[in-house]
């Protein structure tokens, strides 16, 4: 699945390139076009991108980080290390960015690759207020960050996967989706425990249910507490 095509993943920073679930490409490889020393790695990372193509622009210089492994394996792991880890697309691609200048470098990186998607599994923390609590306002708007990625999505013909909120609201409101996720014209993907409650994992202080809908802007929903852990060895 995901034989030759292209994602980006931006994250806290990269995967690691030499992980044994993110070998096995097959030819023709698409970066070998542009990169050396890829061998047979399914990975291109954003230093690698600075390092040798100074003149597209990118210089992101991440380094590895547990996250975006993570991440990045849920996309394209092979299982090569751990069957029950492999990826949902085995055969795919994936460039992995840190976060810095997104919206320019997906539109470089859409230039190039032609990526199907690009991923983008976080969100912006809301700040307490004074009683502890995560200040409401902050949640359910449309920020300048949510417009840029509709204008990319829109004039350059991408998808993007956005999680629905990584963050959570301490009353009972069930607020979660912070402004920067609260884009029109992305995928947006809300995780659940098996009971259909807010997962913990996209949120600290995950609420009973999806209360008030009109801030939680979610295209989908799906339990997301069970995927394994790929490490970065």
């Amino acid at each position: 699945m995901g034989g030759g095509l292209v994602a980006v993943v931006f994250d806290g920073g990269t995967a690691r390139d030499t992980h044994a679930d993110l070998q096995s490409a097959a030819a023709p490889n698409p970066f070998t076009q542009y990169f050396t020393g890829m061998g047979n790695k399914r990975v291109l990372i954003a230093p690698t991108i600075s390092s040798q193509q100074p003149g597209w622009g990118i210089t992101d210089t991440s380094s590895v980080h547990y996250h975006a492994q993570h991440v990045t394996g849920t996309v394209c792991g092979d299982g090569a290390s751990l069957a029950s880890a492999r990826g949902f697309a085995p055969e795919a691609y994936v460039v992995s960015m840190g976060w810095g200048s997104m919206n320019t470098e997906r539109q470089i990186l859409r230039h190039y690759f032609r990526h199907v998607a690009d991923n983008h599994s976080y969100g912006n923390s809301s700040t307490y207020s004074s009683t502890g609590n995560y200040v409401r306002s902050e949640y359910g708007g449309y920020d300048s960050s949510a417009q840029s990625s509709d204008i990319d999505i829109r004039d350059i013909l991408l998808n993007m996967c956005k999680s629905a909120g990584n963050d959570g609201d301490a009353s009972s409101t069930g607020y979660t989706c912070t402004h920067d996720s609260c884009i029109k014209n992305a995928l947006v993907i809300a995780a659940t425990s098996d009971g259909g409650t807010i997962s913990g994992s996209s949120s600290s202080l995950h609420q009973s249910s999806f209360i008030d809908t009109s801030h939680q802007k979610k295209s989908a929903a799906a339990c997301g507490t069970t995927r394994p852990f790929l490490q970065p060895k």
